[in-house]
């Protein structure tokens, strides 16, 4: 075997275990990345396989609060998590900063009423314990009815941005903001005017 042959077998594969590893990071990754995530419109122009779980995962059931005041949620509105094959991204996000936001760790989710089949049977619910409220978990709705099939939220640090992609490909993305005088989570553009590319 000739040595620029052996060179670039072990290119390729350092290559090939380099790529693996960085998809293995972006699925098991919690914390802040250092910019807005952009996947969104990328995810509709080429189809990826949904690999995410439909479940809330473990750090939301060990929230004793914030798992029973979700749980009651689910069974007292006629909304529920968002499934693979309803949206294109993962239906929800645990995390710890928004907009004017301080309290424990929060859940936000895109739901879905299961009896509706049109674009805009889908919602947007947040379940926190602001410092403002005494620190207890309620749900809040931010929106309601819209279509959010190709929406993705995406933490960035200290906030959340939810991006979804328009019919025309262009991005729009809003901020998640807690407005404590209102008592209410609210979706507000990070600028006007710009898409979030």
């Amino acid at each position: 075997m000739t040595g620029s042959l052996r060179k670039g077998l072990i290119a390729a594969c350092v290559f090939l275990l380099l790529a693996s590893c960085k998809s293995h990071e972006q699925v098991k990754t919690t914390g802040p990345p250092a910019a807005i995530n952009t996947n969104a419109a990328e995810a509709t122009s080429t189809p990826v396989p949904v690999t995410w779980s439909s479940n809330l995962d473990e750090w939301v059931k060990s929230k004793k609060e914030l798992f029973r005041v979700w749980t009651k949620f689910e069974r007292s509105q006629k909304y529920r998590l968002a499934q693979p094959g309803e949206v294109k991204s993962k239906p929800y996000l645990r995390w710890w900063g928004a907009e004017a936001y301080q309290g424990d760790n929060f859940l936000i989710a895109i739901v879905v009423d299961p009896s509706r089949s049109d674009p805009n049977r889908y919602g947007l619910v947040v379940v926190a314990a602001p410092d403002s409220e005494k620190r207890k978990y309620k749900a809040y709705w931010v929106t309601r009815e819209e279509n959010m099939e190709t929406c993705e939220i995406s933490p960035a640090s200290g906030g959340v941005y939810f991006i979804c992609v328009r019919a025309d490909g262009t991005n729009e993305g809003r901020t998640l903001a807690w407005y404590r005088s209102r008592r209410e989570f609210r979706l507000k553009p990070p600028y006007r005017g710009h898409d979030v590319n």
